[in-house]
């Protein structure tokens, strides 16, 4: 909202009132002098300004109460949807974590296990399947061990 008042004061430089009967000329002379003095007040917010307020009360009783009520409700709003995400966020970490620990405890046994049965073909004198299985975990350790140290992790 946009307020402006403009007052234009004239006064002549000599002081002199006209004598009876004078004519007044139409324009005034160069030694007229103006001043004009302009105040603009501009108001923003989610609410009407104090004075927009005070108008709407006046205009329909008991408005600007529940213009505020309704803002005040607004935001206990936004406040309780912004809460449900950032525990929905949470909720969402808190899957990613336990995901990477099961996939941790998972491969941790997977590799238990190979090499369990790796040492089972070995003794058994089965060499060849022993040491495939055996350069199969290894290699695959080591590139999840190179992807992890490329991307930084």
């Amino acid at each position: 909202m946009i307020m402006s008042w403009r007052f234009v004061a004239v006064s002549r430089a000599e002081d002199s009132s006209p004598a009876p009967g004078q004519v007044i000329r139409s324009e005034p002379p160069a030694s007229f002098r103006v001043a004009t003095l302009t105040a603009t007040a501009t108001w923003s917010g989610p609410l009407p300004s104090p004075r927009a307020l005070m108008d709407y009360e006046r205009a329909v009783p008991g408005t600007a109460e529940r213009i505020v009520r309704a803002f005040e409700q607004q935001g206990d709003l936004r406040r309780r949807v912004e809460m449900e995400a950032c525990e929905q966020r949470g909720k969402i970490v808190d899957a990613q974590i336990f995901a990477m620990r099961a996939s941790l405890i998972f491969t941790g046994a997977l590799g238990v296990c190979a090499s369990v049965v790796a040492l089972v073909l070995v003794i058994r004198g089965h060499y060849v399947p022993a040491a495939a299985l055996g350069a199969t975990e290894l290699g695959g350790g080591f590139v999840i061990w190179a992807l992890r140290r490329r991307s930084g992790r």
